[in-house]
């Protein structure tokens, strides 16, 4: 391949994260996995609405570069509790809900699809749209519904 000239076959990548529960909550001994810095957005636009403390999580995503300065991606993203005795967090203190008694871990379940366009200069733009879709341990647990969220940002380097 000639310098400047970019790959253009699709790329497949697959993700699994863990982040540990506290087995017994009550024991005044936490162990839980400390997310000292949760991270609202990932790099593909997936919202990640819960923080990796008590927490399995598997992602796939595929990325097509169409030519020098456009970019699209597609992925799917399903996640549980790691312990259903420990929270669902939004962060290392708050958290969504407690649900010991779910028949399920299954959190729920994301798709998305986005893009970015690469701007004259360090600059990208990227876009996109997100549907997070609540699984058996959300849906016993009254007012949470599934999101949808639709996304832009900006990019540089420096």
């Amino acid at each position: 391949m000639a310098d400047g000239e970019r790959r253009r076959d699709p790329a497949l990548s697959v993700e699994y994260n863990y982040g540990s529960g506290d087995t017994n909550p009550g024991d005044g001994r936490h162990g839980s996995f400390d997310d000292l810095y949760p991270a609202g957005f990932n790099r593909f636009g997936m919202a990640d609405a819960f923080a990796w403390i008590n927490i399995h999580n598997a992602m796939a995503v595929g990325e097509w570069t169409l030519s020098r300065k456009w970019q699209v991606a597609g992925g799917y993203r399903s996640t549980w509790v790691a312990h259903r005795a420990d929270a669902l967090y939004f962060d290392s203190v708050s958290y969504l809900c407690v649900n010991p008694g779910a028949r399920s871990s299954h959190v729920g379940q994301e798709v998305f699809v986005g893009g970015n366009w690469r701007l004259p200069g360090e600059f990208r733009l990227g876009f996109g749209y997100s549907h997070f879709r609540r699984g058996a341990y959300l849906k016993s647990v009254p007012g949470v519904r599934g999101m949808s969220t639709p996304f832009v940002s900006l990019e540089t380097r420096f």
